[in-house]
């Protein structure tokens, strides 16, 4: 008897058995049971070889990103990669594009002896399954956070710098300040939504939501970002972007429309545009980008570490930590001009 033939017993694919068997939290409670009993009846003694092998360890680990296309997050995988050098450990990488059946199909790779952990830069998880995946196996959640769930995680505190890079914006004299962000699907973006709200609140300046638009993370964006709040009535002064990818998009838009100028002598003053995350090429625009610097090197690094610390401890009374890293506002042209 087979795994597969529980499989074409119970009408179930061989991957669902799998998940049964392993405990995997993304089973309804019907299905557990149709497996269970199944394999009651016809006395399968499931091969748990495949998962003794785990103490052997793979020497594998894997990375589960969002998007393939943020230099941001290159920028913490060569951090990573070089701890991985260091430690004879080969890194997979799992790419989801917000795809949920991607985003579980790479977390069930946890299950089986393909890795011996994972570090993912997600955060949209259900708490309860969260929990309990981290529970079973070395996982460390990087630049993001489940609200509720247990499991360690690292990241710079994202609500204070967007609160710091709007706040630096007021002080220069700024009260209509526009905002580009994504859809939050993280909570990194959530946060920093809350930052930009504080600032403008605690300056007396009342939250306009036509003034805070939805774009995709990218200069793309950015870019049509910019133009839809520059179209308005009584557009912003100055423009807040959630990520450097977007701000790139933001100063090409400003550029082409003449309200971005560097050494401009006829009156008219520049938006001013603030990044977050400080990727290397935001200080070889023009003007040079200023932004809310996020130590990369730091948070690959720290990740790796957090999950190897995992692996050679075993799940057995594993600690959770919450691990905030210093972020920094970084003063370039393009807020100054």
């Amino acid at each position: 008897m087979k795994i597969k033939d529980i499989a074409n017993l119970t009408g179930l694919s061989v991957a669902t058995i799998s998940r049964v068997m392993n405990n995997h939290p993304n089973v309804s409670p019907e299905t557990r049971e149709k497996v269970e009993n199944a394999i009651a009846e016809t006395g399968y003694v499931p091969n748990f070889l495949g998962r003794n092998l785990r103490v052997s360890k793979t020497h594998k680990i894997l990375i589960i990103l969002p998007t393939a296309g943020n230099p941001f997050y290159s920028e913490i995988l060569e951090a990573i990669q070089e701890q991985a050098n260091h430690s004879e450990y080969t890194i997979l990488i799992g790419v989801t594009n917000e795809d949920p059946t991607l985003e579980n199909k790479y977390m069930e790779m946890l299950t089986t002896t393909q890795v011996d952990g994972a570090i993912t830069f997600l955060s949209k998880y259900d708490k309860y399954a969260l929990t309990q995946w981290a529970s079973q196996y070395p996982l460390v959640q990087c630049c993001e956070y489940t609200e509720g769930a247990k499991i360690t995680n690292i990241s710079v505190d994202n609500e204070q710098g967007a609160y710091d890079a709007v706040s630096y914006l007021i002080r220069k004299g700024h009260t209509r300040i526009g905002a580009i962000r994504g859809q939050l699907y993280f909570a990194s973006e959530s946060d920093r939504t809350a930052g930009y709200k504080r600032a403008l609140e605690q300056a007396g300046i009342k939250y306009r939501p036509e003034y805070c638009h939805i774009a995709d993370y990218s200069p793309e964006g950015g870019y049509r970002g910019a133009k839809a709040l520059m179209a308005l009535e009584e557009p912003p002064t100055a423009i807040f972007g959630y990520g450097d990818t977007i701000s790139i998009g933001v100063i090409k838009a400003l550029s082409e429309m003449g309200k971005i100028k560097i050494g401009r002598t006829d009156g008219v003053r520049n938006v001013a545009v603030i990044g977050f995350d400080d990727i290397q090429l935001s200080g070889m625009l023009s003007p040079t980008l200023s932004t809310v610097y996020q130590p990369k090197y730091e948070l690959g690094k720290k990740s790796f570490r957090l999950l190897m610390d995992q692996i050679n401890k075993g799940s057995e009374n594993k600690e959770c930590y919450s691990i905030k890293l210093m972020h920094k506002l970084v003063i370039r042209e393009s807020s100054e001009l």
